[in-house]
């Protein structure tokens, strides 16, 4: 309609016309441009919140996952204390006989920090991490990512070494349990079955034992680290989807 009035425009030579139209050509590009661009900014703004949520999703499962494996650990670590300690008087506390047993049952686990990855997994993937325009957003996951991929290079190396002193000292005791168990299943003192004289003489035992608490403390400040760089992504991702918020 509008190509056939400024075709018949041109041939009457009415300039004023052929201007007319040629402005409402132009004003109808420019308009469609603007829209087109308007839509895709929203949709990758709406792509962005919604990348965002998912971040922050996963980075509150990877603390919930990493504080209950630190409560589980640091639980572990003051039972193998009371081991030591008891081992060095040669005597365990009435009240601390089965906190004794269990320093014996889990010494040596070592879990590493719940890490919930598959979102920013996806967006290296797919190269929209740039989408992240905050810096210190970007630099901080950056070293949440660099923290937990050295951890994981020198996780092997720590279980071998746990490993080695857990094959010398289980040779020290017997449990004795008629009931399922699992990795985080508790042990009694009744179930225990230990020379506690000759234990307490074994200074190779002993060094076994110190050694997987320094291993075990090992841990627990690795999945501080992972905490911290969790704890602080989160706070800027909170930050990062209230400004989104706002800006809508």
């Amino acid at each position: 309609m509008l190509l056939r009035r400024l075709t018949e425009h041109l041939k009457q030579q009415n300039w004023t016309a052929v201007g007319l139209d040629f402005l409402i050509v132009v004003l109808g590009v420019f308009m469609g441009i603007q829209v087109q661009a308007w839509y895709e900014s929203q949709r990758e703004q709406q792509l962005v919140r919604n990348y965002l949520h998912r971040l922050n999703e996963d980075f509150s499962l990877s603390i919930a996952g990493t504080e209950r494996t630190k409560t589980f650990i640091t639980s572990n670590l003051d039972n193998l204390g009371i081991v030591l300690s008891s081992l060095r008087d040669c005597a365990v506390a009435d009240g601390q006989k089965d906190r004794f047993a269990n320093g014996l049952f889990h010494m040596g686990k070592l879990i590493p920090a719940q890490f919930v990855d598959g979102t920013l997994e996806e967006l290296r993937a797919s190269g929209r991490l740039l989408l992240v325009q905050n810096d210190d957003l970007r630099t901080a996951i950056n070293e949440t990512v660099r923290e937990h991929e050295y951890q994981a290079r020198v996780w092997p190396a720590l279980q071998r070494r746990a490993a080695s002193s857990r094959a010398y000292i289980t040779d020290s005791f017997i449990f004795w349990m008629n009931r399922p168990v699992n990795g985080f299943s508790n042990a009694t003192w009744s179930e225990l079955e230990i020379d506690l004289m000759e234990a307490c003489k074994d200074k190779t035992l002993l060094s076994r034992l110190s050694d997987l608490h320094r291993v075990s403390s090992t841990s627990i400040d690795w999945l501080d680290r992972n905490l911290n760089n969790f704890t602080n992504v989160k706070k800027l991702l909170d930050m990062e989807l209230e400004n989104h918020s706002q800006a809508q």
